[in-house]
Parts: structure tokens; C-alpha cells; sequence
């Protein structure tokens, strides 16, 4: 399931506020233990894997969007509601998690 583009070059929102990725601790903790090699929080809520900006998050009157590079291309992603939310997990371990060799 891929999501709407929702203007990823525009400027119709803004970065997550400090209390909306407050908010968001508990399953952005589930992010952080997904095991992705190399991954760093520069700050809260801006994922790097190596030096490779790869999750952020921003904001508007209609909610939080989850910002995820998927194959090199940003792909936005409304995570109001838990279907968003398992879909960034998805996105992140098929993207940046290493799956183990063929026998």
C-alpha cells in the first residue's frame, strides 16, 4: 500500500513540533529497535542511516505524516492512526533491514 503523494515538494506543512514526537515516544521506541544497521537520531524524530537522511516527520491542521525514503524517493505516509504507523514499520524493515541469505 502506497500513499497519496501529499506535496512532498511544497510547503503546506511543517516539521513535527517537540510535543507532537513527545506524543509519538512510545512507538517511535518501536523505530529505534527495528535493528536497522547504521541508523542514528540525529534529534528526536530525524532518522539517518549511516549519514543518509531516511525518516522524519511533519505536521498540519489534518495530522502527522511520516516522511520515509523508500528506493531513494521520499514517500509521505499519515500516521494518525495505527494502519499508518505499521505501514512506516514496514516500509523501514523492507527498505533498511537486511534479509538473510538464500540457503
Amino acid at each position: 500500500m502506497r500513499s497519496k503523494a501529499r506535496g512532498l515538494e511544497s510547503d503546506d506543512v511543517a516539521r513535527a513540533k517537540k510535543t507532537t514526537l513527545q506524543a509519538l515516544d512510545s512507538w517511535l521506541d518501536e523505530v529505534r529497535k527495528l535493528g536497522i544497521e547504521g541508523l542514528v537520531e540525529k534529534k528526536n524524530g530525524a532518522f539517518y542511516k549511516r549519514r543518509v537522511g531516511i525518516l522524519h516527520f511533519h505536521e498540519d491542521e489534518d495530522g502527522v505524516y511520516a516522511d520515509v525514503k523508500v528506493d531513494g524517493q521520499w514517500e509521505r505516509v499519515p500516521i494518525n492512526d495505527l494502519e499508518g504507523k505499521r505501514h512506516v514499520i514496514q516500509l523501514l524493515m523492507r527498505g533498511y533491514i537486511a534479509k538473510p541469505a538464500a540457503p
